[in-house]
């Protein structure tokens, strides 16, 4: 079904954009669709693997790249309880520049405002979400 869109769609005039497309078959498929303002890139991803995706409109490729290896560096750190400890990526990843850090900060004009996780097991999904702005965290049982 997307392939279709994606063969069929003009893009053209649409701001670049990342979509990532989940498809339940007898197993998930995963899939990044990328509109840099020119091209579509499609790129199939191991759902049974962590993926980390950043704004193509906020960063520059270089600082997706870099997003990347902090991404993986992290999880080469904290291999027992990622579940618990996935917040303080979001929440302190990075080189310490507020510009491209996780949680980024652009002079107070563009930043993140609020984290959201969702974590997903046989027995029960949870939400947690962070406003940064308020400093307050809260965490709820969906299912």
């Amino acid at each position: 079904m997307y392939h279709f869109f994606i063969k069929e769609y003009d893009f053209v005039g649409i701001e670049p954009f990342t979509l990532i497309i989940v498809e339940e078959k007898e197993r998930i498929g995963l899939y990044q669709l990328v509109w840099d303002g020119e091209n579509i890139h499609l790129e199939k991803k191991n759902a049974e693997e962590e993926n980390i995706w950043s704004s193509v409109t906020l960063y520059e490729p270089q600082v997706i790249e870099a997003r990347k290896k902090w991404f993986t560096q992290w999880l080469e750190e904290h291999s027992l309880d990622r579940k618990n400890e996935i917040s303080s990526f979001h929440r302190f990843g990075g080189d310490g520049n507020p510009e491209s850090n996780v949680l980024m900060n652009r002079n107070n004009i563009v930043k993140t405002v609020s984290i959201t996780s969702v974590y997903s097991s046989d027995d029960e999904t949870t939400m947690q979400y962070f406003d940064v702005l308020t400093d307050q965290e809260y965490k709820i049982r969906i299912l």
